[in-house]
């Protein structure tokens, strides 16, 4: 079920219609203060068992997981960098970025961030990711006027 799932994902993110790229470099997701602010608030109830770890495996081909318990985070590598769909929680960060680098990849091969959608739980480890990889952030324009706000949202209620 989830090599499907996971190609289902990549095949909908590569099918989606194609924009211009930007002209100028994008500002930071965060300021380093925001995301130091993030990743120390505790998290409790489903989303501390949702962002529990488990070991990074490879799904199929390029696809590997690289994602929490209850959170999913997918590594597509390839020659010229990788993709890294969702951020997780702003508390997962650290653990993706050591699970790309368990899988012998470099976190600053990454890049671009592919944010699926605008819940803090898949978009909140998004700056810390962009901050070690020095990927582009990726979003449907729809979800990128929201998965900012949602970046930094209480892990306390599931969206």
């Amino acid at each position: 079920m989830l090599p499907r799932l996971a190609l289902a994902l990549f095949l909908a993110a590569c099918s989606a219609p194609q924009t211009q790229a930007p002209t100028a470099t994008p500002p930071p997701l965060a300021t380093s203060e925001q995301i130091t602010a993030a990743e120390q608030e505790p998290l409790s109830g489903d989303a501390l068992d949702w962002n529990a770890p488990v070991a990074p495996f490879n799904v199929i081909g390029n696809i590997h997981y690289v994602g929490m318990e209850g959170v999913s985070a997918f590594l597509i590598t390839t020659p010229e960098g990788h993709i890294l769909l969702d951020g997780g929680f702003a508390q997962s960060a650290p653990q993706i970025i050591a699970s790309v680098e368990a899988l012998g990849f470099d976190i600053a091969d990454v890049r671009y961030l592919l944010n699926s959608h605008a819940h803090f739980d898949h978009a909140a480890g998004l700056a810390r990711l962009q901050r070690a990889s020095g990927a582009e952030m990726i979003a449907a324009q729809r979800t990128s006027r929201r998965w900012k706000l949602a970046a930094f949202r209480s892990a306390r209620r599931n969206p």
